[in-house]
């Protein structure tokens, strides 16, 4: 039972990890995507047609001032620092945790003087 939920555990870290990992990878990749469509709408000898080419310098206004971001129901953003705050938060009620069940073990006797 024990090392069921412990490998249960184990893989909803690396599931959370890993979704924390590729959302981080995707706003990464759109916001250098940006900097490439702003860098190629800037050139002259890009080759597009003007009415294209404003197109295009739209785009990279648009991802420069709204930057990819994956979140939930706009209550928190999927990125690596979710994974960081999980982790802390497992961590600290787990220590809780450990600390009530030494208490219950071990009981501190408190005397009342009269």
């Amino acid at each position: 039972m024990i090392l069921e939920t412990s490998s249960y555990w184990g893989l909803c870290k690396i599931k959370i990890y890993m979704l924390c990992t590729e959302a981080s990878k995707l706003a990464d990749a759109a916001g250098s995507f940006g900097g490439e469509l702003a860098e190629m709408s800037h050139k002259q000898q890009s080759g597009l047609e003007n009415n294209s080419n404003r197109k295009v310098e739209s785009l990279a206004n648009q991802i420069a001032s709204n930057p990819l971001t994956i979140s939930a129901s706009d209550y928190f953003h999927v990125n690596r620092k979710l994974f960081t705050a999980i982790i802390s938060t497992i961590t600290t009620y787990l220590i809780i945790l450990v600390q009530n069940r030494t208490l219950e073990k071990n009981p501190i006797k408190l005397e009342m003087e009269r």
